[in-house]
């Protein structure tokens, strides 16, 4: 569950653990919990059939962004690739205690990290192809421009230097083999609003580890995961979620993604959107709030017209499942509806504060 405000893992974890369900809370700021657990995105290399360049790259591209930090695409394009050769060579050499993100940010900050490369190139034997490259190439550029590469890679790395980074990027308290043979759990991945802008690159390497895991079955197992993503548009253009949203319901994945309207949908996807929009099995559509946003939506669903959509009332939502006809039916609200009675803990963000500090969860 992607909760960036923590409400899903307050107000419901005690009930996923009555349900048999192992429930982990991946909480850097402690925002519902003072004991987070954590995620190290490097448990991706133990996954089966994993090949360390493709999975090397792909992290290195999520801790990165998909736009990069500078206006010259080149130096982005170095210092992912410089970012994905360290990563490789942690996967690879490091032992099991140092195989995190905090190991890639020591190499690319320390003190001189060409004589590090120089003397892996000549001491380690059978070094990945990927990083083998990659750290010839660097220490063999000129000085101005392995300097701009270095410089642009070590931007990358700020955010997990943080203490936030080192408590939930560190080692695992989260099996990635149990999620894989789709055991009973549930993990929330909780960063508040206010510091996704600098710690979004956190939200990016644990989604990718959890969906790494997932694509790595070889077979159908016994209950479908759901990937629940709350604020979908904060994340940002992440071509593994677009993946996952059009082609992995083989892999037993479900997405349910929410979003404020449809423009977020077709900023971040402009060309994929229709395709993410006519692969899903069910749309939802409530809190219609203008004639623009009514008239968009319903151009896109055909059976409601703008007027209808616009007028909808608050406890209602228009639902289009895939080859039949829109419907309107009651919006489920767990503070009245007797089906939820006693299952859910009071909202921390509901607290007066005259009511003291929230329960830790």
């Amino acid at each position: 569950v992607i909760d960036p405000k923590g409400e899903a893992a307050a107000v419901t974890a005690r009930r996923r653990r009555e349900m048999g369900q192992d429930v982990f809370i991946v909480d850097p700021f402690r925002v519902v919990t003072q004991k987070p657990d954590s995620l190290n995105p490097f448990d991706v290399f133990d996954m089966a059939d994993t090949e360390i360049d493709i999975e090397a790259e792909t992290l290195a591209t999520l801790l990165s962004g998909e736009v990069g930090v500078s206006k010259d695409a080149f130096w982005d394009l170095q210092g992912r690739a410089l970012v994905s050769g360290v990563i490789a060579y942690v996967a690879q050499c490091e032992t099991p205690q140092n195989r995190h993100f905090g190991r890639v940010r020591d190499i690319l900050k320390g003190d001189d990290p060409v004589h590090f490369m120089a003397m892996t190139l000549d001491n380690v034997k059978n070094l990945n192809r990927l990083s083998h490259q990659t750290f010839a190439a660097f220490c063999t550029t000129t000085d101005v421009t392995r300097s701009g590469i270095l410089s642009t890679a070590q931007s990358y790395t700020t955010v997990l230097g943080s203490d936030a980074a080192t408590r939930t990027l560190g080692p695992s308290t989260i099996d990635l083999q149990a999620l894989r043979r789709g055991e009973a759990m549930t993990i929330f991945l909780v960063v508040p609003p206010s510091r996704l802008g600098s710690h979004g690159a956190m939200f990016r390497l644990w989604v990718a580890a959890l969906m790494f895991a997932v694509m790595s079955r070889n077979s159908m197992v016994d209950r479908r995961t759901l990937f629940i993503i709350d604020e979908c548009a904060q994340l940002g253009r992440f071509d593994l979620l677009l993946r996952a949203m059009t082609l992995l319901r083989s892999y037993s994945l479900q997405v349910w993604a929410f979003l404020q309207d449809l423009s977020q949908l077709k900023q971040l996807y402009p060309q994929d959107w229709p395709t993410v929009v006519n692969n899903a099995g069910v749309l939802q559509i409530f809190g219609v709030r203008n004639h623009m946003m009514a008239r968009e939506l319903a151009d896109m669903i055909g059976d409601i017209d703008a007027q209808g959509l616009r007028m909808l009332p608050p406890d209602k939502l228009v639902a289009l499942k895939s080859g039949s006809e829109a419907e309107i039916l009651k919006r489920p609200d767990y503070l009245t509806d007797p089906a939820f009675d006693g299952t859910f803990d009071p909202n921390p963000l509901f607290r007066r504060a005259s009511e003291g500090a929230a329960r830790d969860v």
